[in-house]
């Protein structure tokens, strides 16, 4: 039994197929920005982690008098902008994280200083330092703070914010790590 194809079944069939390619081509494209914008994104999001517990860690750090993190992230960019090649971008994921890691403790620290200009109570629990700051009570030169049984930790009763019962938890909890 033979079987009669038509030019225009065949031309139909032709411009089905080209179609589907071009869709296919289309998601394959489209998923790799997606995979591309998620790896960006962690890039960025696990730098500032990372310099988040450098300075939690370890308290302001510098290098040649330049926080830590704006060094790294100037440096990263100016890496990626003279690479070329499949690790420019990568670079500048690093250093796009470094750079919101510096921005988001100036920020902080900017606000902390608004704060006190106006002549408002410390936040509880605000003990954060900016580069160059030192706690109250702190020892060493790393700008961190050592809460002594007894004490109250920054930001709570002794630094003006009426809140009594937040200040006796945190010297129980003090007192608690102590033993």
């Amino acid at each position: 039994m033979a079987m009669n194809i038509s030019k225009n079944t065949l031309e139909k069939l032709k411009d089905s197929a080209e179609r589907a390619k071009q869709r296919y081509a289309g998601a394959i494209k489209k998923g790799e920005e997606i995979v591309e914008s998620v790896v960006h994104t962690a890039e960025v999001s696990m730098a500032a982690f990372g310099f988040g517990v450098l300075d939690g860690r370890y308290g302001p750090v510098e290098a040649v008098g330049v926080p830590l993190a704006l060094l790294a992230g100037a440096g990263g960019h100016v890496a990626g902008f003279f690479l070329q090649g499949k690790a420019a971008p990568h670079l500048h994921g690093f250093a796009d994280g470094a750079m919101a890691a510096f921005a988001h403790k100036l920020g902080h620290g900017t606000g902390k200083e608004w704060r006190q200009g106006a002549k408002e109570p410390a936040l509880p629990g605000d003990n954060y330092t900016v580069a160059g700051e030192m706690d109250e009570g702190s020892s060493g030169s790393n700008g961190r703070r050592s809460i002594e049984a007894g004490q109250t930790s920054r930001g709570f009763a002794s630094d003006g914010v009426r809140d009594p019962d937040l200040a006796k938890l945190v010297n129980q909890a003090a007192q608690g790590a102590q033993r």
